[in-house]
């Protein structure tokens, strides 16, 4: 797939009040380029880490439908809106009205996704995503110290802030772009935004490089990301099941008809017994976690919890 223009898709890195959407706002004032801030605070705000896996990810999962929707707009030169019922939809009429006023001048087009990006599978998707479409890529890094971050957070609108143990956890999450040898995250930009006043200028030459070397999509194969998505999936699927096997054994203690026979005492001795043998065969070898993640890299929780449910009534008989 070619374009008949240059567009690239930038990744902002970093901790919550690092200066990420700041540096957004200055560039977008920059007339070499046309910008389109996609600003994840502000088109899913509403979603929490609480609200479930299954809502989070699928949040995302739309955005990321919503850039691609928009690249390949402005490949095929035939501007439509994107259908979704999860992401703000004002943010979405104005991110459809920056694209539409992007392919009207003959500037290069720069999307620029605006979040946390802690986790560099996250990251991997919008590489995955530039690839498919023939743009250019590259990370912005906002290197802040955590102390403040906590300051700047603090002067926020009540609204807006984040809360101090999300501020803590993403913090210990954060996968430095370029701290490894990946060899897909090699075009990052480091920023350090602790103390000095955020000078957009000079990321115009390193847009500019990402923009003239378009991610051709030729397949090959990392083998050190390949195995660190499945260390990932790996524990993943483990965090899971650990979750699902908590809810089981809460329904099968409450459940009047099952094991009926046997006191409520006798009954929980039973059910964690065969709780611990289930987790123990998860983390062997003999468990297939590739049975549960999809192609697309997800877990298929139905299919895990089917398999659990069979796990722990198996033992509990046997026991």
């Amino acid at each position: 797939m070619s374009h008949t223009r240059q567009v690239c898709v930038v990744v902002l890195c970093g901790l919550p009040a690092s200066g990420k959407t700041s540096l957004c706002s200055k560039l977008i004032n920059l007339e070499t380029f046309s910008f389109v801030h996609v600003c994840y605070d502000s088109l899913l705000p509403w979603i929490k880490h609480n609200d479930g896996p299954v809502t989070w990810k699928t949040a995302r999962s739309d955005a990321i439908g919503m850039v691609r929707h928009y690249l390949q707009c402005i490949t095929h030169e035939n501007l439509s809106s994107y259908d979704t019922e999860i992401l703000k939809q004002d943010v979405c009429q104005y991110i459809h009205t920056k694209v539409s006023q992007s392919m009207l001048d003959s500037k290069p087009i720069v999307f620029l996704i605006d979040d946390n990006m802690q986790y560099r599978g996250m990251r991997y998707e919008f590489y995955q995503l530039a690839k498919s479409e023939c743009c250019g890529f590259c990370i912005c890094f906002l290197d802040c110290p955590l102390c403040v971050c906590e300051e700047r957070n603090k002067k926020r609108p009540l609204e807006k802030q984040v809360q101090y143990k999300s501020l803590l956890a993403i913090n210990s999450q954060m996968e430095v772009p370029g701290s490894t040898n990946v060899l897909w995250e090699k075009q990052v930009l480091n920023i350090d935004t602790s103390k000095s006043v955020l000078q957009p200028e000079g990321t115009t030459s390193f847009l500019q490089s990402a923009l003239e070397n378009p991610i051709q999509d030729v397949v090959t194969v990392d083998p050190l990301f390949a195995e660190s998505c499945r260390q990932t999936n790996l524990i993943n699927i483990r965090h899971q099941a650990d979750l699902i096997l908590r809810k089981i054994c809460k329904d099968m203690i409450q459940s009047s008809d099952f094991l009926n026979e046997l006191t409520i005492k006798c009954k929980s001795r039973h059910i964690t017994e065969a709780k611990k043998r289930t987790l123990t065969e998860i983390k062997s070898d003999l468990f297939d976690t590739n049975a549960y993640v999809r192609k697309n890299g997800t877990i298929n929780m139905v299919t895990l919890e089917d398999k659990l449910r069979l796990l722990m009534s198996a033992y509990i008989h046997e026991g």
